[in-house]
């Protein structure tokens, strides 16, 4: 979902940097944001935050870090970073594509973040499932994930379509086609990146996709 259906360069990026900011007191760039996102294991915002807190020397409690950070993405009530988000996917695209091929989403964000912004798109039509953090004990890039979603979607091939190292990874472990698809103001490295993680293909606008399927 994140940096391929959904802009979050306003929203979840934006709160890594405000949490990590407030709890270190030291102005945080872009880069060294992505630079954990290209790590392995840190594709959970919550523990991208972390691990840029502890390298700045500090060591604090999870829950208060995810606490503030939530603070910031969801405010009191969803009016914090996620009002912020934008939705990249044509509905004309993705109403096209769903004649063709069933359609699932399986995202590292809380079930009530990830229908909070499908919901937001009104495309929820489209998708037959959803697999969010909540739904299974398994974080990315463990390939249990992708393969619930292609039981719960009855097929046995699929495509899928990530921003990160870690999705490259999970698909191919998943025997599914790893498609890397570069996020709005993505750093000139990240192309390479998802190539030496196993990307089949790249895409530059997820809007593209049915170049890759056709």
């Amino acid at each position: 979902m994140d940096g391929v259906l959904v802009d979050v360069s306003q929203s979840y990026r934006l709160a890594i940097k405000k949490t990590a900011e407030f709890f270190i007191n030291k102005t945080i760039s872009e880069k060294t944001i992505q630079d954990i996102k290209n790590k392995p294991g840190f594709n959970n915002d919550w523990n991208a935050t972390a691990e840029i807190i502890r390298e700045a020397g500090k060591r604090l409690p999870q829950k208060k870090i995810i606490e503030k950070f939530q603070e910031f993405y969801l405010g009191k009530d969803f009016d914090g970073f996620i009002k912020n988000e934008i939705w990249l996917l044509k509905k004309e695209v993705v109403a096209s594509i769903s004649k063709e091929y069933r359609l699932g989403i399986v995202t590292g964000r809380p079930r009530i973040e990830a229908e909070y912004a499908l919901k937001a798109s009104g495309q929820e039509e489209y998708f037959d499932v959803l697999i969010t953090m909540d739904d299974l004990e398994a974080e990315k890039p463990n390939p249990l994930l992708l393969k619930v979603a292609l039981q719960q979607l009855e097929c046995k091939e699929g495509y899928y379509f990530g921003d990160v190292a870690d999705d490259m990874t999970m698909a191919n472990n998943a025997n599914v086609i790893a498609i890397g698809v570069l996020p709005p103001k993505a750093d000139k490295g990240l192309k390479d990146l998802l190539k030496d993680a196993g990307a089949s293909y790249i895409l530059e606008d997820i809007n593209k996709l049915k170049e890759v399927l056709t």
